[in-house]
């Protein structure tokens, strides 16, 4: 995150952030400006079939939860 924030403060381009990590990572050369008409975000988990991982798993239940 640091990294794509250095490049935006440097003038290579804009970034698309989540309120959260916008609160979180609060800059005096970056100008945040909230962006009311984009349509809110999904995220997923996602892990390999053939492995499977216990602690994703319990996450992925507790969330659905």
């Amino acid at each position: 995150m640091e990294e794509k924030l250095e490049h935006v403060a440097a003038g290579h381009g804009i970034i698309f952030l989540p309120l959260s990590v916008m609160t979180f990572y609060t800059r005096p050369d970056l100008c945040h400006v909230p962006v009311a008409d984009l349509a809110p975000n999904r995220v997923s988990l996602a892990w390999s079939a053939a492995r499977p991982v216990r602690l994703a798993e319990e996450f992925a239940t507790f969330v659905a939860g």
